[in-house]
């Protein structure tokens, strides 16, 4: 039984200083927002982002010649309609607001919604605009992996992951993991770091397609993955095969 958490279309979350948003349109950039507000001579509520990706910016901050807000480096801001960006979330917000059984929940049975939360195998959270994993400690863990004990297969597929470190605290929340899905997040542009792959040992399963990877990076996956039979590294433009004899036992490779 999966679980599906998706983008609510008829919400319209208004920015503030300090969110994390990206473009409500692909390709979808990452920035922080550091400016909401009016501007000189044009209409409507804009937002200054500084963005991850230091090409998508065209501005270092400033408009007219006042500045509204500090770019790091170069000119990796922009400004943007406020309606043209959606607020990005952390992997902890979005599963949090799908278990939110509160006052304003509008669940009736609150211990039969969480019986079958906790029954579930599956668990999607594909294209939430997840941009962290908001797991900072064992607290933050145990409150996400006890609402859902027996999840085995895992994805955060198509969402804004930057980091291997994100996506290792996000499988600490779920020691039974044999599936991991995190196709299309742009993965490869980050390092692999030993400890944080200390969490996909169990993994049988892992779909890497689309994430940029390269192959000296997916050996260093696949050296911590002893039990992988399966394997997805599609759509990464990788022009030959190239696992160490050490990895041969894959049962599927695509």
């Amino acid at each position: 039984m999966a679980l599906i958490i998706g983008k609510d279309v008829d919400a319209t979350p208004v920015l503030q200083v300090g969110d994390w948003a990206c473009d409500a349109t692909p390709p979808q950039s990452l920035g922080e927002v550091k400016f909401v507000g009016e501007l000189e001579g044009k209409k409507g509520v804009w937002a200054g982002v500084v963005w991850t990706n230091g090409a998508r910016g065209k501005s270092d901050g400033s408009m007219d010649g006042v500045s509204h807000f500090e770019v790091p480096a170069g000119l990796s801001g922009s400004f943007c309609k406020a309606d043209k960006l959606e607020r990005a979330c952390t992997f902890k917000q979005a599963f949090l607001e799908r278990f939110d059984v509160g006052p304003d929940s509008g669940i009736k049975d609150v211990e039969g919604f969480k019986k079958a939360q906790a029954s579930r195998t599956s668990l999607v959270l594909a294209g939430s605009l997840i941009h962290a994993s908001g797991v900072n400690s064992a607290a933050d863990e145990s409150e996400v992996g006890d609402a859902c004990p027996l999840v085995t297969e895992l994805s955060v597929a198509s969402n804004l992951m930057v980091g291997w470190e994100d996506v290792s605290q996000c499988c600490k929340c779920f020691p039974n993991l044999t599936s991991l899905d995190v196709n299309n997040n742009l993965l490869g542009q980050a390092s692999l770091d030993a400890s944080a792959m200390q969490v996909f040992g169990s993994l049988v399963t892992l779909n890497v397609g689309k994430t940029c990877i390269s192959w000296d990076e997916a050996n260093l996956l696949l050296s911590a993955c002893p039990a992988l039979a399966n394997l997805n590294m599609s759509n990464n433009r990788l022009s030959e095969i190239n696992i160490k004899e050490a990895h041969s036992e894959l049962q599927s490779l695509c």
